[in-house]
């Protein structure tokens, strides 16, 4: 029982928080910070062997602990990076809606709350965000230039040089969509290479029998046949 509820408790800590209070700590801008899955697991894993087989089950899962957390630690990576992808693909089409809004003859801040309101996770989760964060900031363009190293980077970098030139914000987050579209299309060119290469291994080793047997084998065979008295 005492096993059950430890595993129980490092599923409830690893397991994410309701998608409403998301929403809500997006919103409000305010959010408390999860505890790590793998250090949650690294500390749970040795009590609950403890307590089912013992000392030596304690000391056998004291050494199974780095490859839990590599294990925990690569599901997160790999769930990040579908996310970033997932980002990536509507992202030209959020800098188009953004634009479309700000040629309406709205603010760059209004264009933004109202897009996000309107665009599905990722990146209407990070408008929302952004949008919160331009309209509590006591300098804006600094909360623009935050959007470094995030997906939204691109358009901090058209707000920012909109505000630095003077010029004006749409026809620059045009280009930035249509930059966007290009390096989305560069990507799915690499991924296809990609795959061409990583394919080729396997479809040699399922040619190279056919190919033994249908080509050298019955010269092999030949050459021994002249050799028989």
């Amino acid at each position: 029982m005492i096993a059950g509820l430890l595993v129980g408790l490092a599923v409830l800590v690893a397991h994410p928080p309701p998608a409403r209070r998301r929403w809500r700590a997006l919103r409000t801008g305010t959010s408390r910070p999860r505890p790590d899955p793998s250090a949650a697991g690294a500390l749970l894993l040795p009590l609950a062997a403890w307590v089912v087989f013992g000392p030596a089950g304690a000391v056998l899962a004291v050494g199974a602990v780095p490859w839990l957390r590599a294990r925990l630690s690569s599901l997160e990576s790999e769930r990040d990076r579908r996310r970033h992808a997932a980002a990536l693909r509507q992202l030209p089409v959020v800098l188009d809606l953004i634009a479309a809004v700000l040629e309406a003859g709205r603010g760059a801040h209004e264009a933004v709350r109202i897009v996000a309101t309107r665009t599905d996770p990722p990146v209407g989760d990070e408008l929302v965000v952004l949008a919160h964060r331009v309209r509590i900031a006591a300098d804006p363009i600094a909360a623009w230039r935050a959007l470094d190293g995030t997906v939204l980077e691109p358009l901090g970098r058209a707000v920012a040089r909109s505000e630095r030139s003077g010029a004006a914000i749409a026809p620059l987050i045009r280009e930035t969509a249509r930059e966007a579209r290009r390096r989305r299309r560069a990507v799915r060119r690499e991924i296809v290479a990609r795959v061409g290469v990583r394919t080729a291994a396997p479809l040699g080793l399922c040619l190279l029998p056919s190919f033994v047997l249908v080509g050298i084998a019955p010269t092999v065979i030949g050459m021994l046949a002249t050799f028989r008295p």
